[in-house]
């Protein structure tokens, strides 16, 4: 398995895995109703154009896609100066988590020191939503400063 940057061409395994992890059980909350695959070509494109990072796990004999980590870099929203990096996806397929998911999410914190080394984003964040909610993200270098709860539908 190895990890590589996303590039124009992994546009479709994007759009297929957040369509998948909308449906999944663990997000289903959020009733997505039908994804608008121009916006999120939007988000996939403004990213890789240089505003965040996409990770992929890639076989390297069959080339088959097995997971992303990536993350978007937005200004902080009371101190539009400072930018973060807030990651928005993080998946692994469960028949390669064991081999690939620590090496995806350590190739993510490569990429997030270095834009901090860069000055290109002050902080780096992780949203655990379930199933992570119990992953302890302290053994890459995190802190937890806040926990969200959600109310509605």
């Amino acid at each position: 398995m190895i990890i590589r940057e996303a590039n124009k061409y992994d546009l479709p395994y994007f759009i297929e895995l957040i369509k998948k992890l909308a449906l999944s059980e663990h997000i289903m909350r959020y009733n997505y109703g039908e994804l608008d695959d121009e916006h999120l070509n939007t988000i996939f494109s403004t990213i890789i154009a240089g505003r965040g990072t996409i990770l992929l796990a890639e076989d390297e004999e069959t080339k088959e896609l097995h997971g992303m980590a990536a993350g978007i870099i937005n200004p902080h929203l009371y101190a539009p100066h400072i930018l973060i990096m807030t990651q928005i996806i993080l998946w692994v397929d469960e028949i390669v988590r064991k081999k690939a998911g620590f090496k995806l999410m350590s190739a993510y914190e490569d990429k997030t020191d270095e834009y901090i080394e860069e000055g290109r984003i002050r902080y780096g964040v992780i949203t655990a939503s379930e199933p992570l909610f119990d992953t302890d993200f302290s053994k890459f270098g995190y802190t937890m400063d806040e926990k969200c709860w959600s109310r509605g539908e």
